[in-house]
């Protein structure tokens, strides 16, 4: 069985420790997994698995002694059980950093660190299309002075490194640079986290972009219109639709000239009219 170190999800890491016991010992159930954690309740750690209970931080250790995990994991254990049932986001990346500290202090390396990191540049993301149009010989000091708004060569230097070390980037021996995949998917619970970040950094740069950007080169307008709930699931659908028709067109344009970035932003701005929701506001 994998580590508690190589999961993001303690839900995940007990479904497949009871998993493995159940297999390797035919008297492993839920009501003797519970009893051997001092739970009266025999469907208790089930309930805990499936998501419709959380645990307590006494909880935590009473399941860390009796799954017989030393310090470093019990630790580790404790600080997931946090960070997944954490409900605000500042407290999820809280205890998302208290992960990866106790990564560094054990000497272990926290899954999808790297990839958190990546989004919480907005240069990044840029630096990924960019690169791979560029010549092998071209002065990576000045890459920071293509970017809207400048970075410096320090910042860029990281990110090349973070661009390479997690994949998204390959160096060719001629100093050139390729993308193994032209898609990155934000499905697990770390990346998802990192991506509001991404998301509030992009919106200040589309509100500068306002002033400081021709309006021959970009294009800002909205609209703001009542909706019932069944038009908004087809606004949704629509943009979904939108969003993969471009990726279509730009996964085949080979003659990148500039990197953009295309915000599609449809939020509420009004509370829902729940005494009558056949009546418009």
């Amino acid at each position: 069985m994998k580590k508690i170190f190589e999961y993001n999800d303690y839900r995940r890491f007990l479904k497949d420790y009871y998993l493995v016991k159940k297999k390797t010992t035919g008297f492993f159930t839920y009501r003797y997994f519970a009893a051997m954690a001092g739970f009266s309740s025999p469907v208790f750690l089930k309930l805990v698995m499936d998501g419709k209970s959380n645990l307590s931080e006494k909880s935590c250790r009473r399941l860390a002694a009796a799954m017989q995990l030393d310090i470093a994991e019990s630790d580790y254990f404790e600080t997931l059980v946090q960070f997944n049932q954490a409900k605000s986001i500042e407290k999820k990346k809280n205890f998302f950093e208290k992960l990866r500290t106790l990564g560094q202090n054990y000497s272990v390396t926290v899954l999808e660190s790297d990839q958190y990191d990546f989004y919480q540049k907005w240069y990044h993301a840029v630096l990924r299309e960019l690169l791979p149009n560029l010549p092998g010989d071209f002065d990576r000091g000045r890459m920071g002075k293509m970017l809207l708004p400048e970075v410096g060569a320090r910042d860029i230097k990281k990110a090349v490194a973070l661009l390479k070390r997690t994949g998204l980037l390959v160096e060719n021996s001629d100093g050139t640079f390729s993308q193994i995949q032209k898609l990155i998917s934000t499905g697990s619970e770390v990346e998802s986290l990192a991506v509001r970040d991404l998301h509030q950094q992009m919106s200040r740069l589309a509100t500068a972009a306002i002033e400081k950007v021709a309006k021959e080169e970009r294009d800002i307008s909205g609209l703001t219109v009542g909706l019932s709930a069944a038009t908004l699931e087809y606004i949704k659908k629509e943009l979904e639709s939108l969003r993969a028709r471009i990726m279509t067109r730009v996964a085949a344009d080979g003659n990148v000239e500039q990197v953009y970035r295309l915000n599609l932003q449809l939020f509420p701005l009004t509370k829902k009219n729940r005494h009558n929701p056949g009546v418009s506001l």
